[in-house]
C-alpha cells in the first residue's frame, strides 16, 4: 500500500469537499450520503453532509445529521457551531413548524 495515496472514504470526502466550495452542494450531499449509509463518514464528513442539506434547504435532513454528530463528537468544535448557524439560519428555536423536541438549548456543556 502507498501511503501516499488516501484510502476511498478519504478521496471522496476530499471530491465532496470540492464539489461543495464550489457550490455543488446536491453532489456534495450524494457521495457523502453514500459514505454516511455505510458507515464510513468521521466527524468531518457528518458534518459536511449537514451543512450541505442545509445550503440545499433539506432542513428535515441537515438537522438529524447536524445534531447526531454534535452528541457524537462533542470535541469537533464545527459540530457545534454548524449546529448553533443551523438554528440561527433556520429560525428553529423561534418555534417554527418543523421545530424538533429538544432543538434548542444545545450547549457545549450539555
Amino acid at each position: 500500500m502507498n501511503v501516499d495515496v488516501p484510502d476511498r472514504s478519504t478521496h471522496k470526502y476530499a471530491i465532496a469537499l470540492s464539489e461543495f466550495e464550489l457550490g455543488n452542494y446536491k453532489s456534495t450531499a450524494k457521495v457523502l450520503s453514500a459514505l454516511r449509509s455505510k458507515g464510513l463518514c468521521a466527524a468531518k464528513c457528518s458534518d459536511l453532509l449537514g451543512v450541505a442539506y442545509s445550503k440545499l434547504g433539506l432542513y428535515q435532513d441537515a438537522y438529524p445529521v447536524l445534531a447526531e454528530n454534535f452528541q457524537e463528537n462533542r470535541s469537533f468544535l464545527f459540530a457545534y457551531l454548524n449546529l448553533v448557524t443551523f438554528f440561527v439560519d433556520t429560525k428553529f428555536c423561534e418555534g417554527g413548524r418543523d421545530r424538533q423536541p429538544g432543538g434548542c438549548g444545545v450547549s457545549p456543556e450539555h
